[in-house]
């Protein structure tokens, strides 16, 4: 669920990622703090500005409406290593 300007309303993985199927075990576990997490990764495209896809990115998650017990964590950022050239 995510709120947005007309309200609360539904978003599939599908809307936002790739999503592929498949019968394989599961392999990898993801956990936090010893708890069971989603892990997502974003990456810019080649070619976008990814200053401004983290801009943006941060603000979409800034807007989500998570359910009660559910929370985000940043684990890493690599957007925040800028350099100025002169």
């Amino acid at each position: 669920m995510a709120q947005g300007p007309t309200g609360i309303q539904k978003v599939s993985l599908a809307d936002i990622a790739t999503v592929s199927y498949s019968n394989k075990k599961e392999t990898v576990y993801t956990r936090l703090n010893e708890k069971p997490a989603v892990l997502v990764e974003m990456k810019a495209q080649p070619g976008s500005n990814t200053v401004e896809v983290v801009n943006q990115a941060k603000e979409k998650l800034d807007e989500l409406d998570l359910p009660a017990g559910y929370k985000l964590t940043k684990l890493y950022d690599t957007s925040s290593c800028r350099m100025e050239l002169h």
